[in-house]
């Protein structure tokens, strides 16, 4: 599957790089003239909690830390470079592809860049960026598919699930059985949502997910765990943390309160009470040597705030 990843990865990059080369000669900037025509800054926040997902790919990484040599170094640098990278093309594709379409064609289109695609170089140009986007859906749902399968994994380890969950195949020695169970929950996921709100769910979720990890990052340095010896250190902590949390919680309010976001998120909270409630039968290495106890009573706080923004 990295391999994979890997050459899929590198077509889709090349892809969007003859896009962008051939697009900028083609921009017109009379398309930028009334650029936020009503709405104010009300429609940009909520555009960017509902494209948050976008960027879900960046913690994919973090998942299969296990996996990957020299993690302490690796992994920081594969989230950077895949940042800067990423908002990199983000940036360029949306300017071409807004300084290629007027604003009519682009309103309601559901595939603009495949169409500015088409504008540049003709029916070739719309062929690859078709393409090209078949091959980011492939690349997204083995990645996601790959990274979210090792939390059941973690947690069947750590004895919050059952051992079975964890099971590693003998052959792939990859975790088969969290595999499926991911693929079977996003395939309802899928199924039982339209695409607004598979979108809104998602991006809820992720942004969640980040301000999950900017509190992680407050607890373990205040916890004084005794194991935890990290090679990377954040910068400018805790106030980066603090700002994102602040951030992604606006975005959340500004995104929106629908009933599926609740749905999706209760089971996260069952287990989370679960975890809280027989905390004392848990022995992995992290809680016996840690002062986590006490200071985990904020992920209470959090999540319970986190629901009431999303109701």
């Amino acid at each position: 599957a990295g391999r994979f990843q890997i050459a899929l990865v590198i077509v889709l990059l090349l892809i969007l790089g003859v896009f962008c080369a051939f697009g900028l000669r083609e921009v017109n900037l009379d398309h930028f003239k009334g650029f936020i025509p009503s709405g104010g800054m009300k429609i940009v926040f909520a555009t960017v909690g509902l494209i948050f997902v976008s960027f879900g790919g960046l913690t994919k990484v973090a998942s299969i830390a296990e996996e990957v040599k020299n993690p302490g170094r690796n992994v920081p640098l594969g989230m950077i470079s895949a940042y800067v990278v990423v908002c990199g093309l983000y940036i360029v594709a949306v300017f071409v592809t807004v300084g290629v379409l007027a604003a009519d064609t682009l309103s309601g289109c559901m595939t603009p860049i495949s169409l500015a695609a088409e504008s540049i170089m003709g029916t070739p140009g719309l062929i690859i960026l078709s393409v090209a986007a078949m091959i980011a859906f492939v690349t997204t749902a083995n990645a996601g598919i790959m990274s979210a399968s090792r939390s059941p994994l973690a947690m069947s380890v750590d004895k919050l699930l059952p051992p079975g969950v964890g099971r590693i195949s003998n052959r792939r020695k990859t975790p088969t059985v969290s595999i499926l169970l991911t693929s079977a929950f996003m395939v309802l996921v899928i199924l039982f949502l339209n695409l607004e709100g598979l979108a809104k769910t998602a991006s809820t979720m992720m942004i969640l997910l980040f301000m999950s990890v900017n509190l992680s990052v407050i607890v373990m340095r205040e916890s004084k765990i005794h194991s935890y010896r990290p090679v990377f250190r954040s910068p400018l902590y805790p106030w980066m943390q603090i700002a994102a949390i602040v951030i992604y919680s606006f975005l959340i309010f500004e995104l929106c309160r629908i009933l599926q976001v609740y749905m999706l998120f209760l089971p996260f909270l069952i287990m989370l009470f679960l975890h809280f409630r027989y905390f004392q039968q848990f022995h992995t290495v992290v809680y016996r040597d840690s002062m986590l106890l006490p200071t985990f009573q904020v992920y209470k706080l959090f999540w319970m705030l986190a629901t009431m923004l999303t109701r």
